[in-house]
């Protein structure tokens, strides 16, 4: 297999083994094991990518370990929480991925479901968005990627962005 991210790539070759994540358990899932990562890979606090995308986006026609695992949900859906306020490294967490429900202790109850507008990414319309003091009223189509750490939007929401939370550009 070889694939491409936005940061770097990866190749090797195609496996399959018993998958258990989560108190899920999937026979004879396919995964790739790398004999080549870009060198940033070998800079992050990770072993690997679990796949949480659709069949449309895999490579080599893979099945995504979640749609394997979507019978064995209770509900067909999964949360993800998020959480860098205090570093891993000093006892914080990375945040949860709740399967088959909804977290109820990490994620507000106030839920807007909006249907996806493509099952190759987890893509879906907006019509608004607000960070702190900063709002742009314009309709656009997002994207949710939780294998990526990048925020991509027009040039001029980044600025909004960066000036509101105080970050600084770092080329």
């Amino acid at each position: 297999f070889s694939i491409q991210y936005g940061s770097g790539s990866c190749q090797g070759n195609l496996a399959s083994d018993v998958l258990n994540f989560g108190g899920i358990q999937v026979d004879n899932q396919t995964f790739g094991l790398s004999s080549s990562i870009a060198d940033v890979f070998g800079y992050q606090p990770m072993d690997g990518i679990l796949g949480l995308g659709w069949p449309n986006l895999a490579v080599d026609q893979v099945i995504p370990p979640i749609q394997n695992a979507l019978p064995q949900f209770d509900k067909q859906l999964f949360t993800v929480w998020l959480d860098r306020k205090i570093e891993v490294s000093k006892g914080g967490s990375a945040g949860q991925i709740t399967y088959g429900g909804f977290d109820t202790k990490n994620c507000d109850a106030n839920i807007n479901y909006v249907k996806l507008s493509s099952l190759t990414y987890w893509q879906f319309p907006i019509t608004a968005f607000s960070m702190g003091s900063y709002k742009n009223s314009k309709k656009a189509q997002v994207i949710s990627d939780t294998g990526t750490s990048w925020i991509g939007a027009p040039q001029a929401d980044i600025n909004g962005i960066a000036k509101v939370t105080g970050a600084k550009y770092d080329n």
